[in-house]
């Protein structure tokens, strides 16, 4: 879980520097901003949706307040939860994995249907969340070692 937490650290920090020098600059390219066999691919245009700052734009909080933050620096946030997830109770580290991955199908489907783009910075993120789902599962389920004398 740690090992992909990291993971979701630079994609979340990746994520954070396109969305930043979109905003600084429009005509800014980032590298995952593609076009492959004939399909324009754009992060930058995903990320520098409403989409991309999810708090303000189901109205939890106002639009370009300092609680509008990109869904990047809110995955930041639980890959940091996750890299010390190590003595939180299995159940709780469970649940905070459902919730990511829960969120994670949501953004794919705004992803693929309303966007109608791909974005593989998001899609990558999609993967490590679905993973770190897994090994806390796996985590979860797993026996209690006992101590043998």
């Amino acid at each position: 879980i740690q090992c992909l937490a990291c993971v979701g650290l630079m994609i979340s920090g990746y994520a954070v520097y396109v969305e930043e020098m979109k905003f600084d600059d429009p005509s800014y390219e980032a590298l995952c901003d593609v076009e492959l066999w004939g399909m324009s691919m754009s992060c930058s245009k995903v990320l520098a949706s409403s989409y991309g700052h999810i708090l303000s734009h189901w109205g939890i909080v106002p639009h370009k307040s300092a609680l509008d933050w990109a869904n990047a620096s809110l995955g930041g946030i639980f890959y940091l939860i996750m890299l010390g997830s190590a003595p939180l109770p299995r159940a709780l580290t469970l649940f905070i994995s459902s919730l990511s991955c829960a969120f994670s199908l949501y953004l794919a489907y705004v992803l693929k249907y309303v966007l109608e783009d791909f974005c593989i910075v998001c899609v990558s993120s999609y993967i490590v969340n679905g993973l770190i789902f897994v090994f806390a599962y796996k985590r979860f389920t797993a026996k209690k070692m006992t101590k043998v004398n």
